[in-house]
């Protein structure tokens, strides 16, 4: 018995052992302690910032300054950051519209005005005349008035896209510009002549969250102080316009999508789009009043609610790490802060 009890218990010390072994032979090495401590760091410097309600206020105010002038005090000297904001519109939308002057005059008066409030951030929008072939690499949105085939630029909206920008095509459509390759796989429309438009168009489920229309919805409903549960008059051409309804349909008529909105359509995951049909967009009724209102929320959407709070641009090292933060503005508009953080001569 007293053999077998001594057995058992070489066992067990050998088992413990092998348990702790890898504890004194595999010990984290300096750098990777370092790691550990720069990205905790990170994480309770935003804890402190969220804590004393001084993160909210400079997201609110945009206040990059003040923002990075509390992060260079409280993080480590030997170190460098940048700072990203997403779920919230960006503070600064600039549009290229690939379009007439009188085109660019029309748009930047549907959108008016271009500096607003919303949930108390100042949004600004900037509009600017462009071609295909010189958008300037700051546009977050790219709108084109009418109907344009877009695959001899494929390559260049592919960078455009992958670089996190989106494309706005504001027009009616028919079966084979649908179809053409590109609105048909990139902004993800699907022709169907059989079913039919009719009557005032509103939005598709606004109650869904995790929809686009749910986003579009709220800032509807907030610039213009209607309800999404509102409907719409004038919008496209009832004659054709034979897109399928989906769950990247913002606004539907009867059986058909007339605003149609699409994300992370690039291979990196980046990218966003929006075909929009038509409308009487230089009358002044009430009906395209909501219609201009309904344009700047989508706007909104599309400047791709993710912006960075960086003083200057800034390349994170090949080795960088991670520390986010979801906050709230108000109580009421939520929104995910990321803080990388790197060591430059590492």
């Amino acid at each position: 018995m007293k053999g077998f009890i001594r057995i058992l218990e070489a066992i067990i010390s050998s088992l413990i052992l092998i348990a702790v072994l890898p504890f004194f032979l595999v010990q984290p090495s300096e750098s990777e302690w370092g790691n550990i401590a720069l990205q905790t760091n990170a994480l309770d410097t935003l804890a402190v910032l969220q804590k004393t309600t001084r993160l909210e206020t400079y997201v609110k105010n945009n206040d990059v300054a003040a923002l990075n002038s509390e992060l260079i005090r409280l993080l480590p000297k030997a170190s460098d950051f940048s700072v990203e904001v997403s779920g919230i519109p960006n503070p600064v939308i600039l549009v290229g519209c690939v379009c007439t002057s009188t085109e660019t005059d029309d748009l930047e008066n549907l959108l008016w005005p271009l500096n607003f409030q919303y949930k108390q951030r100042q949004i600004s929008i900037r509009v600017s005349n462009m071609t295909m072939n010189t958008i300037d690499p700051r546009t977050r949105v790219l709108v084109i008035f009418g109907y344009l085939n877009l695959t001899p630029y494929k390559n260049i909206l592919t960078q455009f896209l992958e670089s996190g920008g989106t494309i706005f095509m504001f027009t009616d459509l028919t079966s084979s510009q649908a179809q053409d390759g590109i609105m048909n796989t990139t902004f993800g429309l699907k022709w169907n002549a059989v079913i039919s438009s009719g009557g005032s168009a509103s939005f598709f489920v606004p109650g869904d969250t995790t929809k686009i229309s749910h986003r579009v919805s709220r800032y509807y409903e907030n610039i213009s102080g209607r309800a999404d549960t509102g409907t719409f008059s004038g919008l496209g051409d009832s004659s054709i316009n034979r897109v399928e309804i989906d769950n990247k349909t913002v606004i539907f008529s009867s059986q058909v999508s007339l605003v149609k909105a699409n994300d992370y359509v690039s291979k990196n995951g980046k990218g966003r789009t929006i075909w929009f049909a038509n409308y009487g967009y230089t009358l002044n009724n009430d009906a395209a009043q909501q219609l201009k209102n309904l344009t700047k929320a989508t706007i909104m959407w599309a400047s791709g609610e993710n912006y960075k709070m960086d003083p200057f641009t800034k390349r994170p090292a090949q080795k960088f790490l991670e520390a986010t933060h979801i906050g709230l503005i108000d109580g009421v508009e939520p929104f995910e802060i990321k803080l990388v953080v790197w060591r430059p001569f590492s």
